[in-house]
């Protein structure tokens, strides 16, 4: 099954044929109206490093994968999503999500302009730029105007990442094992700001009652990735909840031991997404979450157990207000005619796309105006129609 035509990588980099999206075992969950829906909240989670998406999302079903991959294909336990494709086995969550039609995965996706370099990678993904530190705005800073306003957004990070950063105001917090101060003295230092600079003050305070709202969240929790997880879901649910909350999760490039480093990682990322899941309560109906990475890894081992920087990768987004479901990928196989530069999984699909077509069919507006709100620089990139 077809759903409507994407601008692939191949249009984009040789103006070629119209290259369809395929969706495998994907199934349409609802409508939605091209009127702005209130209370919708994002939740963006980067996984800085090349996540594996071969790995994280296996396409088992493919006739040359377990030649392709080698020692990398021995994992036990996959939860298949259909005859396909599979997730990663310490992906638990992901795989309940998946059942309750709360999971939509792509694959075979990846930047427009597509680079090896990290650094330059993560930068075209949180600024949307046709080439590496061209925009000074990140992506989720021009979703904050979109639909209904005003948006808020936070970084569980020591600082503002990229995809954050613009003419927005947004905010962060990162946990600290640094013990608390006295709750008088934050209280002295914003009277000092209150006559002279009264917006200081506010800010001040703000920042005040956001760390309290972290340290609460994270009594009693000892897994740091849970923390981060219950401290998303503290904040979204909070009186002043931000609309979009940005998790950063490194470690992921996996050079050697890839086996074992993915299981400790994919294991950290199921906490996040389960203690994310349950605080939020009933708000996960109204919550999208997007899990992305710079870009994918090489098909084969490269004799240390592990993989290198490759090109083509996988996307996740999980959520309780999902327009279709399953798995959706315009999959262009692993044997070797099939790769790109006879290593990497081929991008089918631009990352920006799917970004794109997530967002409007979350916040209830038209794919071309997410195009041309989160990525300007992009021309003729069109989204993905999810609704």
């Amino acid at each position: 099954m077809a759903i409507n035509p994407l601008l692939s990588r191949r249009q984009l980099l040789a103006a070629s044929a119209t290259t369809a999206l395929s969706a495998v075992a994907c199934s349409p969950v609802s409508a939605v109206s091209r009127q702005a829906i209130k209370g919708r909240k994002i939740v963006f989670v980067l996984l800085r490093g090349a996540a594996d998406g071969l790995s994280l999302l296996p396409p088992v079903g493919d006739p040359g994968f377990v030649a392709a991959r080698g020692s990398l294909s021995n994992e036990d336990g996959r939860h298949k999503l259909n005859d396909m494709f599979a997730l990663h086995p310490e992906l638990g969550t992901m795989a309940k999500l998946a059942k309750q039609k709360q999971g939509l995965f792509f694959h075979a996706v990846g930047l427009s302009n597509p680079t090896r370099s990290h650094f330059d990678a993560q930068n075209l993904l949180e600024t949307g730029g046709r080439a590496p530190y061209r925009q000074n705005v990140g992506i989720l800073n021009r979703v904050m105007p979109l639909g209904v306003q005003p948006r808020s957004a936070l970084a569980l990070a020591q600082t503002v990442p990229p995809a954050l950063l613009g003419p927005q105001e947004v905010g962060s917090f990162a946990p600290t094992s640094v013990r608390d101060i006295n709750g008088d003295l934050y209280e002295r230092i914003a009277g000092m700001y209150d006559g002279e600079n009264p917006r200081l003050s506010e800010i001040w305070r703000g920042a005040v009652e956001t760390r309290a709202a972290g340290v609460d969240a994270a009594q009693g929790i000892d897994s740091p990735a849970k923390q981060v997880g219950a401290l998303a879901a503290k904040f979204l649910t909070g009186d002043a909840s931000p609309d979009i909350v940005m998790i950063e999760s490194t470690g992921w490039d996996t050079h050697s031991n890839q086996l074992g480093r993915l299981t400790r990682q994919t294991r950290n990322l199921d906490g996040t997404l389960a203690a994310l899941h349950s605080g939020l309560g009933a708000m996960w109906d109204d919550t999208l979450v997007i899990v992305a990475s710079e870009f994918g890894r090489t098909v084969a081992t490269n004799g240390n157990g592990g993989s290198d920087h490759g090109t083509g990768g996988a996307l996740f987004a999980l959520g309780g207000a999902l327009t279709r479901t399953g798995v959706m990928t315009d999959w262009p196989g692993l044997r070797s005619g099939q790769l790109f530069e006879n290593r990497d999984l081929m991008i089918t699909t631009p990352v920006e796309s799917v970004i794109a077509g997530l967002v409007a069919a979350h916040l209830g507006i038209a794919p071309e105006e997410a195009v041309r709100a989160i990525y300007p620089d992009l021309d003729g990139l069109k989204g993905a129609i999810l609704t």
